[in-house]
């Protein structure tokens, strides 16, 4: 595991009150932390319904055209889509 380098800010009391690491840092933490978060939902999900692209397609473009406070903020929509490796 990588050492973060960290520069602690502190208040007149001399109490740690802020952290500063280097962007590169950050980003990498960030991008840790979306993964973890996407592999739990689709893991909560995995026995949603699955949809080929044009179904997805047509879903997001009816979606679109709804309100976003009708709009339920916990559907998960899986696309299943066949891709070709090339090696």
């Amino acid at each position: 595991m990588e050492m973060i380098t960290k520069k602690y800010i502190v208040d007149e009391n001399n109490r740690k009150i802020a952290v500063q690491i280097p962007i590169e840092d950050f980003e990498k933490i960030e991008q840790l932390l979306e993964d973890y978060a996407l592999f739990h939902l689709m893991k909560e999900n995995q026995d949603a319904e699955l949809l080929d692209q044009a179904d997805a397609e047509t879903f997001y473009k009816q979606s679109a055209k709804s309100k976003p406070e009708k709009m339920n903020p916990d559907t998960l929509i899986v696309i299943n889509q066949k891709s070709q490796v090339r090696g």
